[in-house]
C-alpha cells in the first residue's frame, strides 16, 4: 500500500514495515525511503498535506506531523515528528485526513472527527477546531461516501438512508436551505442505492457545487448548482433538494464531473449532460444540454469518466472512447481538435481509464500503462520538451502493470512483482529520490509494495465501521456540533438511532 500526501509519500511493505519519503512538514526532507521506526505492525498508511495518519494491526491509530489544528488528535497544537497514538483505549478502522482534519470510524460504528472546521468539516452544528475526537452525528451504519465535491460531504447509511454536511452556498447538501451544515443531517426519508462499491463510488457523486445520487429503485435525483444544466432537471435553476432526473428507473451509475455529468443506464446506454463548451457531452454538439441526452445509440458502454473539459468511456469489449477538448491532445486520437461525439481511441483492449485535467491515462488487457495528453511535467512519462502527445504513448515497454494512480504534477503505479514506480516532478521527494523530475518511472527501493494510491484528503474508519474526523472544520466539516473552529483530536460522527 502507498500514499503519496502533499509534499512526501508513504507506503507500507508486505512484511509490515512503513516507509516514507519526501518532506512531510516536519521532519527533515527524505529523497530515498526511509523506514518510521522499527516495528512490522502496521496495516494502513494515509499521507495528508503535512501530517500522516496510519493504523497498526492491533487496530490503534497513530499520527504524526504539523498539529496547528489538532490534526494529530492529541488535545493539543503539539506537532510530533514520530507516530503518536491517538486515544489508546480504542479500536479505529478506516481512517481519511483531509487539508487540515481528519475522521475516522470506530469498532461501535461511530463516526468521529478532529481537526480545523472552519467550513463545517466535523459535522456537528458548528465551527471551530476541535482538540480531541468528537463525534459527527453519531451515525453507526455508513455505507457509501463521497467527497462531495471539497467542500460537502455526502454518505449514505447500511440502513440506505443520506446525509450530507459541509459548505452549501448553492444547496449542494439538499436540505432545502443555503446554510452551512456542521453536522451530518439526513435528506429527507427516501431509501437510496448501496449498491456502489464504497471507495469507487458509482450511486453518489459530488460535483463543483452539486450533488447526484441513485436511489434504491434505480432513480437519479440530483440538488445544488446548475449554471450549465448539470442536474439534468431541464432548466438551469438549482434546487435546494434532490430533484427527479426524468422519469427513467434503471440509472446504474452516475459520475459528476465540474459542471457536467454522464450516467449509465441497466440497458447500456451512456447519457450525459450539463456544459459542453467542448462537446465533453458527445451528443455532437457544443450546446448545453440541460436533461439528459444520450451518447450515441450503442448499448454497450461499461465505465465512463468525465473529466473537466472531455470525456472518456469503455465499452464491453474493451475498446476505448474519448471526446470533448482535446487542445494538448487528451483525446489521444491522433489531433489537437475537439471532438463531439466519441471517437475511438485506436484498436487496442483498455481494463481502465481516467480523464485528467488536460491528460489521459488507461491501462490496456496485455497490462500496458498508456498515457497521453499534456505533459509539462512529465505527467505522460516522456521528456517535456517532446510536447504534448496527441495518441496514447506507452509508459516503458513493461507488461505488468497492475495499477496507477496520479497526483497534481506525479504518479506512482505498482507492477508485478509488487514492485512501485513513479515518474513527474520530484518537488519534495515525491518519487523517492533526489532527482528534480523524472520523465520516465523510476524504481522505489525494496521490491514488494502493493498499492500505489494519491490523497490530498483525509478520513477514517475504524474496525467497527465506525467514523472519525479531525482538522479544518470552520463549516462543519468533521460534524460533531462543537462551537470551536477545528479538531486536534478524532472527533465522533453520532449514531443515528435505527
Amino acid at each position: 500500500m502507498v500514499s503519496s500526501g502533499g509534499q512526501h509519500t508513504c507506503g507500507i511493505r508486505n512484511t509490515g514495515s512503513l516507509w516514507c519519503w519526501g518532506f512531510d512538514g516536519i521532519n527533515a526532507q527524505q529523497n530515498r525511503p526511509t523506514q518510521v521506526g522499527v516495528l512490522d505492525t502496521w496495516a494502513t498508511v494515509s499521507a495528508g498535506v503535512a501530517n500522516t495518519r496510519a493504523t497498526r494491526l492491533d487496530a490503534s491509530l497513530w499520527c504524526w506531523g504539523i498539529n496547528d489544528h489538532g490534526q494529530l488528535g492529541q488535545g493539543d497544537q503539539i506537532e510530533s515528528g514520530t507516530p503518536i497514538q491517538v486515544q489508546a483505549d480504542d479500536a479505529w478502522l478506516v481512517v481519511s485526513a483531509g487539508g487540515q482534519h481528519t475522521c475516522a470510524t470506530h469498532t461501535d460504528q461511530t463516526l468521529w472527527c478532529f481537526g480545523a472546521n472552519a467550513w463545517g468539516e466535523m459535522g456537528d452544528h458548528s465551527l471551530g477546531d476541535r482538540f480531541i475526537p468528537t463525534p459527527v452525528d453519531r451515525i453507526s451504519i455508513w455505507k457509501v461516501l463521497t467527497d462531495g465535491g471539497g467542500s460537502h460531504d455526502c454518505t449514505i447509511t447500511r440502513q440506505a438512508t443520506l446525509w450530507c454536511w459541509g459548505f452549501n452556498n448553492h444547496g449542494q447538501l439538499g436540505d432545502g436551505t443555503t446554510t452551512t451544515g456542521t453536522l451530518p443531517e439526513q435528506i429527507g426519508s427516501a431509501l437510496w442505492s448501496t449498491a456502489a462499491d464504497p471507495l469507487s463510488g458509482g450511486t453518489l457523486t459530488g460535483g463543483g457545487a452539486y450533488t447526484c445520487a441513485i436511489q434504491g429503485d434505480q432513480t437519479l435525483w440530483c440538488w445544488g448548482a446548475n449554471g450549465q444544466g448539470q442536474l439534468g432537471t431541464g432548466r438551469t435553476q438549482g434546487t435546494l433538494v434532490p430533484t427527479q432526473v426524468g422519469t427513467a428507473t434503471t440509472w446504474k451509475t452516475v459520475h459528476a464531473a465540474v459542471d457536467h455529468t454522464c450516467a449509465t443506464k441497466a440497458d447500456g446506454t451512456l447519457w450525459c449532460w450539463g456544459n459542453n463548451a467542448n462537446g465533453q457531452l458527445g451528443n455532437g454538439t457544443r450546446t448545453d444540454a440541460h436533461a439528459p441526452v444520450q451518447v450515441g445509440t450503442d448499448t454497450d458502454w461499461d465505465k465512463v469518466s468525465p473529466g473537466p473539459t472531455h470525456t472518456c468511456a469503455l465499452k464491453l469489449d474493451k475498446s476505448l472512447w474519448c471526446w470533448g477538448a482535446n487542445s494538448d491532445g487528451e483525446l489521444g486520437n491522433g489531433t489537437t481538435r475537439i471532438r463531439k461525439s466519441p471517437t475511438r481511441i485506436g484498436s487496442s483492449t483498455w481494463t481502465t481509464v481516467s480523464a485528467g485535467g488536460r491528460f489521459t491515462c488507461g491501462t490496456q488487457t496485455g497490462d500496458t500503462l498508456w498515457c497521453w495528453g499534456f505533459n509539462g511535467e512529465g505527467e505522460v512519462a516522456q521528456p517535456p520538451d517532446s510536447g504534448p502527445h496527441i495518441t496514447p504513448t506507452q509508459v516503458g515497454s513493461l507488461t505488468t502493470w497492475l495499477q496507477v494512480d496520479s497526483a497534481t504534477d506525479h504518479n506512482c503505479a505498482v507492477q508485478t512483482p509488487l514492485s512501485l514506480l513513479c515518474w513527474g516532478l520530484n518537488r519534495s521527494g515525491d518519487l523517492g529520490n533526489a532527482d528534480p523530475e523524472s520523465d520516465f518511472p523510476v524504481a522505489i527501493p525494496q521490491k514488494i509494495w502493493t498499492r500505489a494510491v494519491t490523497f490530498d484528503s483525509m478520513s477514517s474508519w475504524k474496525p467497527d465501521d465506525t467514523m472519525a474526523c479531525w482538522g479544518n472544520d470552520t463549516i462543519g466539516q468533521l460534524g460533531d456540533g462543537s462551537p470551536v473552529p477545528s479538531r486536534i483530536g478524532p472527533v465522533s460522527v453520532e449514531v443515528v438511532p435505527d
